[in-house]
């Protein structure tokens, strides 16, 4: 059961990376270099999307990888503890006043990388 738990949180954390790395940078970039921002602060906003692109990567890489190596179960404890807490910004965000996140996946999808990695513990 837990390597299939494993392997959810994993394939997850993969479509996350699909759906945010390519589909969401393609309207993120649109709406970043339609607005008047300086050019710096343009080219770190795409970096910032693009890092967490990468994290969501490392973490379905990771999952896969415990699924596969029960005995490595330690090594996604930080992937578990990151998608929460990253999760909890997002509602942080929310409560002080950023309605329009409630309409994005992130929160959702950290929420169920985090919960079934610690699930799968």
């Amino acid at each position: 059961m837990t390597y299939w738990l494993w392997m959810s949180a994993g394939g997850v954390a993969l479509a996350a990376t699909i759906i945010h790395g390519i589909w969401g940078r393609k309207i993120y970039l649109g709406n970043i270099n339609a607005a008047e921002m300086e050019g710096l602060t343009k080219s770190l906003s795409a970096v910032s999307w693009d890092a967490f692109s990468v994290q969501l990567l490392v973490s379905a890489l990771t999952l896969f990888y415990v699924a596969n190596n029960p005995d490595a179960a330690l090594v996604a404890v930080p992937i578990i503890i990151m998608s929460f807490l990253g999760a909890a910004v997002f509602i942080g965000l929310y409560v002080t006043g950023h309605k329009n996140l409630i309409s994005l996946p992130g929160a959702y999808l950290l929420l169920i990388i985090g919960g079934l990695g610690w699930a799968a513990l």
